[in-house]
């Protein structure tokens, strides 16, 4: 598989739509990382778990 700037844009289509739904269990923020991969490794887990970046 490679990197392909026209699958993505459909794929960005799809999830905007609704066609394609991400699931978000949780959303840590980047110095809370070691949190987020601890409960990555606990396997309860229903759906991604998001990092947070800050834009500053």
């Amino acid at each position: 598989m490679r990197p392909d700037a026209d699958d993505l844009g459909r794929l960005v289509g799809l999830v905007d739509d609704g066609t394609v739904r991400v699931e978000v269990d949780d959303v840590y923020d980047l110095e809370d990382l070691a949190d987020a991969f601890a409960r990555s490794r606990e396997g309860h887990v229903h759906g991604k778990l998001a990092i947070r970046v800050s834009e500053d």
